[in-house]
C-alpha cells in the first residue's frame, strides 16, 4: 500500500483520507519497511508542494494526511527525546501541540534562540 502510495504523490495525486488512514496503519503495524517509512514523508514534496507551504497549513489546523506524517514524525522524536513513553503517547502529545496552537509558537521561540534573544550567555 505505502509503495502505491508514493507513486501516486510523486504522479501529482492527492491521497483520499481513506488511502491515508490505511498507510498509517501499515505504518503502526510494523508491516512496512524502514525505506517506504522514509519514503512517504518525502512523497508530498515530490509532488511539487513546500515545506513551508505544508508547515503553515498544518500549523494553521488543517487536518489530513500531511497532518498525520508530522504526527508521525512527531512521535518519534518525542520518544527519541525520552519526552515520550512510546510511539502512541508520542502522537497523542503531537496532536496536543498541534491542537492547543502551541506548535505555532516553537519557530519564532527557535529565531530568537538562535539570535541569542533571552540568553544569560556572555559573549
Amino acid at each position: 500500500m505505502i509503495k502505491e502510495a508514493i507513486a501516486q504523490l510523486i504522479e501529482r495525486e492527492d491521497l483520499t483520507q481513506e488511502e491515508a488512514r490505511e498507510v498509517m496503519g501499515v505504518i503502526m503495524r510494523g508491516e512496512a519497511t524502514p525505506g517506504r517509512i522514509g519514503g512517504f514523508p518525502v512523497a508530498p514534496r515530490l509532488k511539487g508542494e513546500t515545506p513551508e507551504e505544508i508547515a503553515r497549513r498544518i500549523l494553521g489546523g488543517e487536518g489530513g494526511p500531511k497532518r498525520d506524517v508530522v504526527l508521525l514524525n512527531a512521535a518519534g522524536l518525542l520518544v527519541a527525546g525520552c519526552r515520550a513513553p512510546d510511539f502512541p503517547t508520542g502522537l497523542s502529545l503531537g496532536a496536543q501541540s498541534l491542537d492547543s496552537g502551541r506548535a505555532r509558537e516553537k519557530p519564532q521561540e527557535l529565531v530568537a534562540f538562535t539570535q541569542g534573544e533571552g540568553l544569560d550567555v556572555p559573549r
